[in-house]
């Protein structure tokens, strides 16, 4: 059976506070239920998310490191082509 938490459950665990978990749960952000006047979280539910915002965060910095990496490829690329034009190469471009 699952185990169920209400909003200060939800917020201990999450380690939020409990208004962050009320807006949170409103906009769909975390799952939860409003049954009557009281919102109510399963924890696996929550676990899930907590999962989700792991992936989230790890795809976002393996995203930042590629933008990075395509930066300074960039960079790298048009340094050498202006050292192929010119000669020199240029004063104000940073050494990768």
């Amino acid at each position: 059976m699952s185990n169920t938490l209400d909003v200060d459950g939800a917020a201990d665990f999450l380690k939020i506070s409990k208004d962050t978990v009320m807006r949170k749960a409103r906009n769909g952000a975390i799952p939860g239920a409003k049954i009557g006047k009281y919102w109510v979280f399963i924890e696996e539910d929550l676990i899930e998310t907590i999962r989700r915002e792991y992936s989230c965060q790890f795809l976002s910095q393996k995203e930042q490191a590629t933008i990075t990496l395509d930066s300074a490829s960039a960079a790298k690329k048009l340094e050498d082509r202006v050292v192929q034009l010119t000669g020199e190469k240029p004063k104000n471009m940073s050494k990768h």
